[in-house]
């Protein structure tokens, strides 16, 4: 529970909300990935362990100046961990997102902002997403490069779109 804690802190800090220009919403059926996204596993198996998914989704909602600012866009910050593991090898990659509402996706680039040597993570945002939420569920999709460099999915599903008040 604290390390959950300590997750939520730490997305909280980095907020994630910068600009990604390769953004872009697109209709679900569009995407050649799509049918691999849509039955990715929550888990992938590696060589020397596991990788797991955690997904903090949210839109800063907080007034300014005492003024509501109703286009604060989606961010997004995301923690991978490897089970059964000392570290997350360095040409392991996570790259891109996918946010599915519906039949609508969010794709866009992650940006990796941590991989601490011999721990078993790496944390990495994506801000400037569409205007859905709060208090949806979505699903949350990455794309990871193994370290054999074959594109695989990981997913998380029922994730709860958070306002910031």
């Amino acid at each position: 529970m604290v390390e959950i804690a300590a997750f939520c802190l730490y997305c909280i800090l980095l907020a994630g909300c910068g600009e990604n220009h390769s953004s872009r919403i697109v209709a679900l059926a569009e995407l050649a990935e799509a049918s691999e996204i849509i039955v990715a596993p929550d888990q992938i198996e590696m060589p020397n362990g596991r990788l797991e998914m955690s997904s903090l989704l949210s839109r800063d909602l907080v007034p300014v100046g005492g003024c509501w600012q109703p286009d604060r866009t989606l961010r997004a910050n995301i923690h991978i961990i490897a089970y059964a593991t000392t570290n997350i090898p360095e040409d392991v990659s996570v790259k891109t997102l996918y946010v599915i509402n519906d039949e609508k996706v969010w794709v866009t680039d992650l940006r990796e902002e941590s991989r601490l040597a011999n721990f078993p993570s790496i944390d990495l945002s994506a801000g400037g997403g569409p205007k859905w939420g709060p208090d949806i569920l979505v699903d949350v999709v990455v794309s990871v490069l193994d370290d054999s460099r074959e594109r695989r999915f990981l997913r998380e599903t029922e994730v709860s779109i958070e306002g910031d008040y």
